[in-house]
């Protein structure tokens, strides 16, 4: 062997040092010398190896680091009119406020002064929109459920569109619950129906494009009173009803109206502490594509306790309480399942949390999101389809973005403040980044005991558009 050639192989025997040691004594053999090439072969796919290998531990640090300097920033995007409230002293507001008899209803299709439309008295308490995006249901304190028709194409496209009344049902009492039916599709008028409970009245299935009743569900006691559903909802394939009563969840079938198919008990007896005590105030199910779609459902009590049901055999599997996470049990208002399926999440009365549970572990919460929330009445909130979000309304007129992580930690916390009352309800596009916001609350004012007292405060409903840098809806 040359001097050339040991001093390329000491040289590659530096450079490679750390990671093989050869031992040079003796004289070197040609089957040495071929041992000695295939090491040194090694040695030098190991040495690219690292450097490939250090190369990317360099870029998914680097990555790292942007990720934690770069956030991705939000921004809400309201569709029509961007004045938010009318000017008492204008003309045209006088002129519309003259023309509805000095009452700030909700009579006609559009508003001439506001985008926003008149303010129904008590506010818009509920928003819902519809699965295919075409349509916006609301329920307000003047126990009316309206139905809008809003197409999220054109609306992207045309900034002054305003959303048009299509049909309003007037409701015999207060309206508790409303829901859409899973499978609608404007295209298919059969599936274009709704759900509405209304106290002290049977369960409603209603046409959203015409506002008549197709059909009705009821329950009755033991003494054959009628039973108020205080909570209703379609299951994730829109074959079962499902209504909860005080210690009672009764399950209809879909294409056969009147009585319940079931009635599951939640509670052995009234002197009974087990099972889920208390009026069901809300009822949810995961996404059909979850792993618990076609086994469990979510219901929960004005008394503060929680329990997944079995939807096949009717049975509760786990009831926990909200005792533990404050001095005494809350209302609960609402529930949700997160879109895969695996978290839950709640909100009580008189709270500025909302609570996130592992589906794994149900014994504490994992989490828990800030929001303005000290009153009797629900205040709305959901989670994007991407899982990324916790949109929540709060009482001052804001709206709060709490980011979510994979574990269901808050990240960081957008607020936009959009309205001028308490944000009652919030709902989302089922495909684009879209939300719709209503608006209201009841107020008293002792000094002055005219109807119209209240008719400054704002309730409107509000479509945004939210726009993300960084991080996908």
């Amino acid at each position: 062997m040359s001097g050339a050639q040991s001093f390329a192989i000491s040289k590659a025997i530096l450079i490679t040092g750390g990671f093989h040691r050869l031992d040079f004594s003796g004289d070197l053999t040609l089957n040495s010398c071929s041992q000695l090439q295939n090491d040194l072969h090694k040695m030098l796919l190991r040495f690219v190896f690292c450097i490939v290998a250090s190369t990317l531990m360099v870029s998914s640090e680097t990555i790292v680091q942007n990720s934690q300097i770069v956030e991705p920033q939000l921004a809400l995007r309201r569709f029509g009119n961007p004045s938010d409230k009318p000017e008492p002293n204008t003309p045209e507001y006088k002129k519309c406020k003259a023309e509805h008899g000095n009452k700030r209803t909700w009579k006609h299709k559009t508003h001439p002064c506001n985008n926003c439309w008149c303010n129904p008295k008590g506010g818009i308490t509920c928003t819902r929109m519809c699965p295919d995006g075409t349509q916006l249901l609301t329920n307000s304190g003047d126990n009316v459920a309206r139905i809008f028709d809003y197409n999220s194409c054109n609306a992207v496209i045309a900034d002054n569109q305003k959303l048009e009344m299509k049909n309003e049902y007037f409701a015999e009492q207060t309206i508790l619950s409303l829901a859409w039916y899973p499978n609608k599709c404007s295209n298919d008028p059969a599936s274009c129906c709704y759900l509405n409970s209304t106290r002290d009245q049977p369960i409603k299935i209603i046409d959203s494009n015409y506002g008549y009743v197709r059909a009705k569900y009821k329950s009755h006691s033991d003494k054959d009173e009628l039973l108020t559903a205080y909570a209703c909802s379609f299951n994730s394939t829109g074959e079962r009803i499902y209504a909860g009563y005080f210690e009672k969840i009764g399950i209809f079938d879909t294409q056969y109206p009147g009585n319940p198919v079931q009635l599951i008990k939640t509670s052995p007896s009234r002197k009974s502490s087990d099972g889920l005590k208390g009026i069901i105030s809300c009822i949810d199910f995961p996404h059909p594509l979850s792993a618990l779609s076609p086994n469990s459902f979510l219901s929960a009590t004005f008394s503060g306790n929680m329990a997944l049901c079995d939807q096949r055999s009717g049975t509760i599997s786990h009831v926990w309480t909200m005792q533990n996470l404050t001095r005494k049990p809350k209302g609960i208002t609402n529930v949700s399942f997160s879109p895969d399926g695996n978290f839950i999440f709640a909100g009580t009365r008189q709270s500025n949390n909302i609570f996130c549970w592992d589906v794994r572990n149900l014994s504490t919460p994992i989490s828990s999101f800030s929001r303005v929330g000290k009153t009797q009445q629900r205040v709305g909130f959901i989670v994007d389809n991407s899982q990324n979000y916790l949109i929540c309304g709060n009482l001052d007129g804001s709206i709060w973005f709490h980011g979510l992580n994979q574990n269901m930690q808050c990240t960081k916390t957008d607020k936009f403040l959009v309205h001028g009352d308490a944000v009652s309800d919030i709902s989302m596009h089922p495909n684009n980044p879209i939300i719709a916001s209503v608006s209201g609350q009841r107020h008293f004012n002792i000094n002055d005991s005219s109807e119209d007292s209240c008719s400054d405060f704002d309730s409107s409903i509000k479509i945004f558009e939210i726009l993300a840098d960084n991080k996908d809806l």
